[in-house]
């Protein structure tokens, strides 16, 4: 085991390591994270609550479940040529090829791009099997959703955990001597212990978004730590929303305009209650609408009213 500041890096059990290699066996992954790149994030967070038991699931059915359940794997590594490079190592071979044929008949999208990764949507291996039927293929196969960034970059796993928004996400995986390897932050593995979310940084627009999809959607966690720290931090979020304050790589990158409904800040403060100084800097910056149906009485005739509101007014007298 090696222990790096608050990293720690040791291979991962025998069970779990055979069935990560069985796993990803027809497709170029492994081959991919022993030379220059990681997966961090999510996958590696899900692999790590398996090896300490932080799951009741059982026969690693917690690592699917995440997979082909709208989870991805993201690649990173620490510059443009390396990541177009372990792009391109997956993208080569045989088993690269055989599942691009099947993809032919797949309503997925094989390859595609998103604001800041290369994507691939790679078939399960029973779809690739010459005995399945086509109509599986086409219609019922699950896929492994692989996205290697190629707009951020970092030095090396510590460089990279430094710039994750969330505690709870500084965990890592990478291979050597035939062995996956799990790199996690002790702090990451403490508070994914008790079961809430820890903030460390507001540097990206998609904050709030995140911490929704982690306390809704993710359903193992129970809600935000209590802290000043995490306090001002949203505080800092919301000041950087209302400036558009955002660094050069998500204006040019990102699909929407970043206003504050479309990074999501009433779904925010429904989810974990924003301070009411924070919602005064939204005054006259959202407006919501909301329909209501009377009944006319006599007849049972029936309407509807919409009227427009101030979001943020509306949530300081609620």
């Amino acid at each position: 085991m090696d222990i790096q500041n608050n990293i720690i890096s040791r291979p991962l059990s025998n069970s779990l390591n055979l069935y990560l290699l069985d796993l990803f066996s027809h497709t170029n992954l492994v081959r991919v994270i022993k030379d220059k790149a990681w997966i961090a994030g999510g996958f590696a967070r899900i692999v790590a609550h398996d090896e300490f038991k932080l799951t009741k699931s059982k026969n690693h059915k917690n690592i699917e479940e995440y997979l082909y359940g709208n989870g991805d794997i993201d690649i990173f590594s620490s510059s443009l040529s390396n990541i177009k490079n372990s792009y391109m190592k997956f993208t080569r071979g045989k088993l690269y090829q055989d599942a691009k044929k099947v993809s032919m008949y797949d309503c997925f999208q094989f390859n595609y791009d998103s604001c800041f990764s290369n994507n691939v949507n790679f078939p399960e291996r029973k779809a690739l099997d010459l005995n399945t039927p086509q109509s599986f293929r086409a219609y019922n196969a699950q896929h492994i959703k692989l996205q290697f960034v190629n707009k951020f970059f970092y030095d090396n796993i510590k460089d990279c955990f430094d710039n994750f928004d969330f505690t709870n996400c500084k965990y890592a995986l990478t291979f050597l001597n035939k062995k996956f390897i799990i790199h996690y932050d002790k702090k990451a593995l403490e508070f994914d212990k008790i079961k809430v979310l820890n903030l460390e940084h507001c540097n990206s627009p998609l904050l709030g978004n995140r911490i929704i999809k982690y306390l809704t959607r993710k359903k193992c966690l129970d809600g935000l730590y209590e802290s000043e720290s995490n306090q001002n931090i949203l505080s800092s979020f919301c000041l950087k929303v209302l400036a558009n304050d955002w660094d050069k790589v998500y204006k040019d990158n990102f699909y929407n305009t970043l206003t504050p409904a479309n990074l999501f800040v009433p779904r925010l403060h429904d989810i974990i209650k924003l301070k009411k100084e924070d919602l005064i800097l939204f005054l006259g910056k959202i407006t919501m609408s909301k329909t209501q149906y009377h009944n006319g009485g006599y007849g049972h005739y029936s309407y509807s009213e919409t009227r427009n509101y101030d979001w943020a007014l509306d949530a300081m007298s609620g």
